[in-house]
């Protein structure tokens, strides 16, 4: 534990960024309490947090997306990132206190916005802009968003997550400090 708390801050932040995507214990779908899922059904969680950060790479807009068209462009090119719709059966995921909960927006839309609003969000890959809460999104567990962004840090995250960018090896500036003296 001492090395990770010494070690640059960056490379701390990618280690643990490494261990949330590599690690299948804890499932943010399965643990959200928001769809009936099949005890066979394999979220395959590890592998969906690669696709959404593979995702976020090709997003190139520093600036504000719409998260209804980015949730649009994923649908018509990549609709099969959480699971395959033509050899999942529908009732072995299911969205909950939705009318139709098995279909793309319930579920692969959902898991996107769980992924969006949580890790990503918290380790600061992503900015986001959400509508004001009313009762039943509070209910459901899941914020709207409105949009989202990549800011610089979150790109740089992402890059160093690639094996692009900074490298693993970087070591830490120290600052020069001057005295009452003047003496640096």
């Amino acid at each position: 534990i001492q090395e990770f708390l010494t070690a640059y801050p960056g490379q701390s932040l990618n280690r643990l960024i490494r261990a949330w995507v590599d690690d299948s214990t804890v499932d943010e779908v399965r643990d959200s309490g928001l769809f009936d899922i099949d005890a066979h059904f394999d979220t395959r969680i590890s592998a969906l947090r690669t696709n959404v950060l593979s995702m976020l790479r090709r997003v190139e807009s520093n600036g504000w997306v719409s998260y209804r068209s980015f949730l649009t462009t994923i649908r018509s090119i990549e609709p099969d990132f959480f699971r395959d719709l033509r050899l999942t059966p529908q009732w072995m995921i299911s969205r909950k206190l939705t009318g139709d909960g098995s279909g793309w927006d319930a579920v692969e839309g959902t898991v996107l916005r769980l992924l969006l609003t949580g890790a990503l969000h918290d380790f600061g890959i992503i900015d986001i802009a959400a509508s004001a809460s009313d009762s039943l999104q509070d209910q459901l567990g899941v914020s709207e968003i409105s949009a989202f962004r990549i800011p610089l840090f979150g790109r740089r995250i992402l890059n160093r997550f690639s094996g692009e960018d900074v490298p693993e090896t970087m070591t830490r500036v120290e600052t020069a400090s001057v005295g009452v003296d003047g003496r640096i």
